[in-house]
């Protein structure tokens, strides 16, 4: 009889865990509310990743497929530059081996307003063009992010 009555008080309790928790998650909407603030999802979730918007850009992720070097694997993210109307344009850079395009992640970071983002005969520009030692060229883009391409490098 003993167990009966705990394994009920322990269920009760779990009932009312999950209440208060539910509660939890509509009380912070509710409240916001009533203060007259409102949300609206202008871009539906689709991205295993993403940065904040900088500039009207941001720096979106899709997970692509498992490579495996050496043994280990590890995962490969497709990145673009999506603007605030839900556009995206595909981050790629050429790359001397085996492929012809690569994936330019480390670049995609630099869409904030640190001196590694400029404008230049109104592009924004990722890196430095007149750089020989650079790994890959420039990730240049118009203002509406369509990335422009400067010719072969």
């Amino acid at each position: 009889m003993y167990q009966k009555n705990r394994c009920h008080a322990n269920f009760f309790s779990l009932k009312i865990a999950v209440w208060i928790f539910l509660f939890s998650l509509i009380l912070p909407v509710t409240a916001a509310e009533e203060e007259g603030l409102s949300y609206e999802v202008i871009i539906d979730p689709q991205y295993e990743d993403a940065d904040s918007f900088s500039q009207g850009l941001a720096a979106v992720g899709t997970l692509g497929e498992y490579p495996t070097y050496d043994g280990a694997t590890a995962p490969v993210y497709f990145w673009s530059v999506l603007d605030k109307q839900g556009n995206v344009t595909p981050l790629l850079y050429k790359e001397e081996g085996d492929t012809e395009y690569k994936q330019a992640k480390e670049f995609v970071d630099f869409l904030d307003s640190s001196a590694k983002v400029y404008y230049h005969n109104g592009y924004v520009v990722l890196g430095s063009i007149m750089s020989v030692d650079n790994y890959a060229p420039s990730l240049v883009f118009d203002r509406t992010g369509k990335q422009v391409c400067l010719g072969d490098y």
